[in-house]
């Protein structure tokens, strides 16, 4: 296999391609981009039929989705179908050479044309290297020299488009990361299936062929020879069968003379036997009878008494039950007495010694006690209200952080809020910059603190939702006035947040502010107004001065900590009084406890001369069960102990009647074994009779005469040895005639030895021929092992070069992508190869494809593609390769992963993928489109393919739209 150099071929870039006839396609010239072209259409558009076009065109063999070259001629009325492919053949100066000048064409453009014609079933396919712009209507008419698609390939391969390009077009569609999923040895396969030296490969494995036939034709005549020394040897074994067969049958027909006689004797010896066993067990029975009837008089007289004495104890149950029932009555009757006289001792000892009191005197001291407790209670509740509503208070400032407005004012701002009306309450965009004058000041603003300002566009509107909510306060327009403030003005103390609200604070510039009563009175003879803030709030005007309150601080955003340290100081204040008040109620109502406990204490004295009288007659009836029990107890004493004297009476005669009853049942038990044997004894009697009669019938007088000799029948075996041995000799035979199904020796066949013994000879010979056939083949076999090793040795060679110009061609492809990649080699058998692929992104370190979670969905395309574009890039140049939807269930970021690694390859690529609306934003990578659109079913061919919009500038270059 030649070494394919950098430079030794300039790359091969595809124009365009035209066909005739072609499946479903109209004739038509496409473009294609000298980067990446996408294939864009729904399935059953045709992409993957255009991509089988230009498989046939580089001289593919195999296609995708199941199709061959007689499935392309898809219209009846189409016996050729014309394939014409068009390539740049300008000067490369990086190469130094046109891309088809090793094959002599000089033209700036070269034409292959591909022509199939069907001859049913059949379709014969051949090439034309056109060296020019071929015109399929015009260029036909010449003297064209058509190349075979050997002759074609081989001259492709003399310009870089080698035959592990052709077969990678095969190999390497649909989900492209696939490739990672094959184990190491069949992605070994699959690299040798791209560039593998298929002329090697094939004298390889024909050799194999061969000494695989070879040696089966040796296993053929040792199979042969080794059944003829079978059949010899079955031969022998058949004739060695006879004669045990011949001794075995002499030895079977003087036991069946023997058994009859052997019978005759045991028959007798059994008969006599029988006789006397008969007449033991008869005796037996009957002393049996005797010892039964005695022992059944015992256990008669002994259940008589037992009868006695169990209606004794019985009767004895019956008093002792009544006594213990009377007896628990009894004992209840006395706890309740107990209960009752214990209850009353400890009423009189509690109620005795208290002295009584006027229940008139009680019920007013009740009365005036639940009047205090009334009104301590009342007092507390009101306070204890005022205490929970302050809490509550600063509870909230605390949670929510920001000042708290009157109820009226925050149902107002909601309903701004919620209608989205642009407004400003005046409180909340008033700073006071002096905290010791806010409570002045807050007094003197007044009401005027909650007046809401909204825009004129408004006004009308907010009047009419205050009106409806009942807003004490004003709603005004949005009044801005720039106006200055003397240095000694209450204004100087506030700073306004916006001026819109302005208007409504001017009114307040003329208040001065003034320490004492003299100062303030002193403003207001020179025509002014005053303040004051100590010791309290005070306004003083022309016709005088009166006191001012805030109502609450809501002022600014520093009224929120005002708002919280007021509702604390009201809280501390409060807290006293709170406490004093609690401690008054609890007071009044021990009191009142007191009172009402005394009023029960005195009830109970009341009932002391009527519980004494119950006490007395308690005591009596008490004393009276007392002596009633022990009356009983002695009673229950007394029928125990007889109680205690019959039950071990009964126990004993229990026990001894039970053992009698024990002696009966088991001599019973025996008197019926012994009935029922001496039953089957006569039986037997009678069957050994007969038998020994029915046996002395069944013998010849020869046997009969012996059966009566001392002398021979002493040298009788047993007639179970007899039978035994006939039956063992029996099936010895029979396994003797049956050792197999094809050799079976009939009855009186092994009489017949002669036979057997000539046809052992004949076999002999047989065997002797086939063992030298055996030697003529073992001398081929050994020459085309050798033959075969020496193949198998230069397949070796090819592999191992194949793999080292993969690994070569793997490292400068993945340098170009800035990725490390590596490939390592194994043999693991005859021809049996496997390889570790290892490859790492980002400057990573190398790690094998065999790692699971080691690379992304992107990266594994990339990696698939690498290894395929290596593979193909060894065995020639990589310039030229298509893709069928090889991104199709990656996302949009890993696509473009995978794309941005195509371009840097600089391959010129056609690529089919799925329909997208989004198709330019999903694959910018993506140089040129070109749609396709399915066959309609009333048409005869496909609409036109058409241009995608990624490179309209191309197009316009081309001179095509």
């Amino acid at each position: 296999m030649p070494a394919p150099t950098s430079k030794r071929y300039a790359p091969i870039k595809l124009l365009s391609i035209e066909t005739e006839g072609f499946s479903y396609f109209s004739r038509q010239d496409i473009l294609i981009h000298e980067g990446l072209t996408g294939l864009i259409g729904e399935n059953g558009s045709g992409k993957t039929t255009f991509l089988n076009m230009v498989r046939v065109l580089f001289g593919a063999v195999r296609f995708d989705n199941d199709h061959s070259l007689r499935t392309f001629f898809e219209r009846e009325d189409i016996f050729e179908i014309y394939i014409i492919g068009k390539f740049d053949n300008n000067f490369n100066p990086n190469c130094n050479i046109q891309p088809f000048e090793h094959i002599g064409k000089k033209n700036n453009i070269v034409s292959i044309i591909c022509r199939l014609q069907l001859n049913d079933p059949t379709v014969k396919r051949n090439y034309i290297i056109y060296d020019g712009d071929f015109d399929l209507d015009k260029d036909m008419k010449n003297n064209l020299r058509w190349l075979e698609v050997k002759q074609y390939l081989s001259q492709m391969e003399e310009i870089g488009i080698s035959s592990a390009l052709i077969r990678a077009f095969s190999l390497n569609q649909g989900n492209t990361e696939e490739v990672l999923k094959k184990n190491e040895e069949d992605l070994a396969e699959y690299l040798l299936d791209i560039c593998g030296e298929q002329e090697r490969i094939d004298n390889f494995r024909k050799v194999k062929t061969e000494v695989i036939r070879q040696k089966q034709q040796f296993s053929a005549l040792s199979e042969q020879k080794n059944m003829e020394e079978a059949h010899v040897q079955r031969l022998q074994e058949r004739i060695e069968r006879c004669k045990q067969i011949l001794l075995r049958e002499q030895t079977k027909e003087k036991f069946k003379f023997d058994l009859p006689i052997a019978l005759v004797i045991e028959s007798r010896e059994k008969f006599e036997k029988a006789k006397v066993k008969l007449q033991e067990s008869e005796i037996t029975l009957k002393e049996l009878v005797d010892s039964i009837q005695s022992l059944q008089e015992k256990e008669r007289l002994s259940q008589d008494t037992y009868s006695a004495l169990e209606t004794g104890y019985k009767k004895n149950l019956q008093d002792l039950n009544s006594l213990y029932d009377e007896k628990s009555k009894s004992d209840t009757d006395l706890a309740i007495l107990d209960k009752d006289v214990t209850e009353i001792e400890k009423f009189l000892s509690e109620y005795g010694e208290v002295k009584p009191i006027s229940e008139s005197q009680l019920e007013k001291q009740k009365a005036a006690d639940e009047s205090l407790y009334l009104e301590a209670f009342t007092q507390f509740k009101e306070v204890e209200k005022n205490k929970k509503y302050i809490e509550e208070t600063i509870q909230r400032l605390d949670q929510n952080g920001s000042i708290e407005y009157p109820t009226e004012v925050q149902r107002m701002i909601t309903k701004l809020k919620e209608c989205e009306v642009e407004h400003l309450l005046v409180a909340d965009y008033i700073d006071i910059l002096d905290e010791k004058w806010r409570e002045a000041i807050e007094a003197l603003i007044g009401p005027e603190r909650f007046t809401i300002t909204v825009s004129e566009d408004h006004i009308v509107k907010v009047m009419k939702w205050a009106q409806e909510l009942k807003y004490p306060y004003w709603i005004s327009p949005f009044k801005s006035i720039k106006f200055t403030v003397s240095a000694d003005s209450i204004l100087q103390k506030v700073k306004i947040l916006d001026e819109r609200i302005s208007g409504y604070l001017e009114k307040f510039r003329d208040y001065m502010i003034s320490e004492t009563m003299e100062k303030g009175w002193n403003w207001v003879k020179k025509g002014k107004n005053s303040i004051l803030n100590t010791p309290y709030p005070y306004k003083i005007i022309s016709r005088g001065g009166r006191f001012i309150k805030s109502n609450g601080k809501y002022c600014g955003k520093e009224a929120f900590h005002a708002q919280l340290k007021d509702a604390q100081q009201q809280l501390d204040v409060l807290l006293p009084s709170y406490n004093s008040f609690k401690d008054k109620m609890e007071q009044a109502k021990l009191n009142y406890d007191k009172t009402l406990e005394m009023i029960e204490i005195q009830k109970n004295v009341r009932m002391i001369p009527n519980k004494q009288a119950i006490h007395e007659k308690l005591i009596i009836k008490q004393k009276n069960t007392q002596e009633h029990l022990s009356k009983i107890q002695n009673q229950l004493n007394e029928e125990q102990k007889k109680q205690n004297v019959l039950f071990t009476q009964l126990d004993s005669l229990r026990g001894e009647i039970g053992k009698v009853q024990g002696q009966i049942e088991e001599k019973q038990k025996h008197k019926e074994s012994i009935v029922i044997d001496i039953r089957q004894q006569e039986q037997f009697v009678h069957e050994s009779h007969q038998n020994y009669v029915h046996a002395l019938e069944g013998l010849s007088a020869e046997q009969k005469s012996l059966a009566n000799n001392e002398e021979y029948t002493a040298d009788l075996s047993p007639s179970a040895y007899y039978k035994t041995e006939i039956e063992s000799l029996t099936q010895t035979i029979n396994v003797l005639r049956n050792i197999t199904k094809s050799d079976f020796i009939a009855p009186g066949e092994e009489k017949r030895l002669i036979g057997l013994e000539q046809k052992y000879k004949h076999h002999q010979k047989l065997v002797q021929n086939h063992i030298k056939e055996i030697k003529r083949v073992q001398i081929e076999l050994s020459k085309l092992e050798e033959k075969h090793k020496i193949a198998e040795q230069e397949y070796h060679m090819m592999v191992e070069q194949v793999f080292s110009k993969i690994k070569k061609s793997l490292e400068d492809l993945s340098k170009i992508s800035n990725i490390k990649a590596d490939l390592r080699a194994f043999h693991i058998g005859e021809e049996r190869w496997k390889v570790d692929y290892r490859i790492a992104f980002h400057g990573k370190e190398l790690q094998s494809y065999r790692v699971k979670a080691g690379l992304s969905g992107g990266q594994k395309v990339i990696a698939s593609l690498l290894l395929t574009f290596a593979a193909v890039k060894s065995d020639g140049a990589l310039s030229f390769m298509i893709l069928d939807e090889p991104f199709a269930h990656l996302d949009q970021e890993r696509i473009n992963v995978a794309g941005e690694f195509l371009k840097k390859t600089g391959v010129q690529f056609l690529i089919a993928m799925p329909y997208s609306e989004n198709i330019k934003l999903l694959m910018p990578w993506v140089n040129m489109i070109i749609n396709f659109r399915p066959k309609r079913v009333n048409e005869e061919v496909a609409p036109p393919i058409t241009y995608g919009v990624v490179n309209d500038e191309y197009l316009r270059k081309r001179s095509v739209i």
